[in-house]
């Protein structure tokens, strides 16, 4: 088992896949110099937690040789939990480090194995914790109703992605697809669902209009012939509740995208 301790804004960390972890509130004190990244500044912090890794059998169950590199760990902090004002923009006041204080050159701390975290993150995620409006839009194919949707969207000031299967076969060019479903910010005007002639209705539904329950899945977010895509990661986690050939999809851009460096030492 890892041991890392890092200071961090709030009482409750959510972290998606196999850790489970719950830390103080954690505040530097008035007047430190959070922009010092050095282990030593630590000590000016009034409060810090543990986050544990766990690769026992308890947990991911690695052998003690397995080693991984070029894997990111996501540390989600809930929005419920937390109260943003009180932390600085963009994770300025986020500080991760060993136990000893002392960290590696590149400042990463990596899980060993990307299958079983991989793996154990797709079992917790839930893509019904999001609002989602399924629907019916005039289309003869999901390509042209991915583009339909962009011209419907690229001008507008929210922020949104295709995710699931369109974004897969944007990325991978697999497979052909009728389903449709975007991540958007909030929810759009009128004339939006009036120009794809939309009609809400969840049988025999082409369009998945999701409100998520965390702006976290913007990130990384990138175009795609003119359409926003959310990360790889991000579409193969959502493709878990897609219909059509979605277990295809997700097994072509796992090895295409989500094949990290693995090795023993």
């Amino acid at each position: 088992m890892h041991h890392f301790k890092f200071p961090i804004p709030h009482r409750k960390l959510a972290l998606i896949g196999i850790l489970m972890i719950q830390v103080m509130w954690i505040q530097p004190i008035h007047g430190a110099d959070t922009s010092d990244k050095s282990p030593s500044v630590y000590s000016t912090w009034k409060q810090s937690g543990s986050l544990f890794v766990l690769t026992t059998p308890e947990g991911a169950d690695l052998p003690a040789s397995a080693s991984l590199d070029g894997f990111p760990l996501l540390v989600r902090l809930d929005r419920d939990s937390i109260d943003f004002q009180q932390a600085r923009p963009n994770g300025e006041d986020v500080r991760f480090s060993l136990p000893n204080g002392e960290t590696n050159e590149k400042g990463a701390i990596r899980p060993r194995s990307p299958d079983l975290l991989l793996d154990a993150w797709q079992a917790a995620y839930n893509f019904n914790h999001h609002r989602i409006t399924r629907g019916h839009s005039p289309a003869r194919s999901g390509e042209e109703l991915l583009h339909r949707l962009a011209n419907s969207l690229n001008f507008d000031e929210i922020r949104w992605g295709v995710t699931g299967l369109g974004s897969a076969w944007l990325y991978s060019g697999f497979a052909a697809f009728r389903l449709v479903t975007v991540f958007l910010e909030s929810m759009p005007s009128q004339n939006f669902f009036t120009e794809l002639e939309f009609t809400a209705e969840a049988k025999g539904a082409n369009l998945w209009v999701v409100l998520p329950d965390d702006d976290s899945v913007f990130d990384g977010v990138e175009k795609r012939e003119g359409i926003s895509c959310v990360s790889p990661l991000q579409t193969y986690l959502d493709l878990k509740d897609q219909p059509e050939r979605s277990k295809d999809a997700a097994a072509e851009l796992r090895e295409r995208y989500l094949n990290w460096d693995f090795h023993a030492e």
